[in-house]
């Protein structure tokens, strides 16, 4: 007999059959396949839209590939990312997969199958 899968809720019980440890950042079931990548902005970069834009399914090879899909739909974001030559600007990060992007110029770091970009303002000050 099959056992269901628990409900979400970010934490699994220490007496729960399930020996896995959900992150609160990751949904169950996923929303897209896994073949499609998702971008997601924070909400600081979100609120310059006047929308509350959940992450994006893209069906993309690089990261500009899949910003380029994003930026067709929202064209104001591209201000906020991306500079007059394309590339990231100084105050953003770009994160794939939890780790930051190698190529902020031309943005051709490969996006695998089921990858997550995540777009932030990156802090700084003194």
């Amino acid at each position: 007999m099959r056992q269901k899968s628990p409900p979400y809720s970010g934490r699994v019980s220490s007496n729960s059959p399930w020996p896995l440890r959900f992150d609160v950042a990751k949904r169950w079931p996923p929303l897209y396949p896994r073949s499609v990548a998702t971008v997601a902005f924070t909400q600081n970069l979100r609120r310059h839209i006047g929308s509350d834009l959940p992450p994006v399914p893209v069906d993309a090879a690089t990261v500009g590939d899949a910003l380029a899909q994003v930026f067709v739909e929202h064209p104001r974001l591209r201000g906020y990312v991306l500079d007059d030559q394309g590339a990231v600007r100084k105050h953003v990060v770009v994160f794939l997969d939890g780790e930051t992007i190698a190529d902020r110029a031309t943005l051709s770091d490969p996006v695998p199958p089921g990858g997550e970009l995540f777009i932030s303002q990156a802090l700084s000050g003194g």
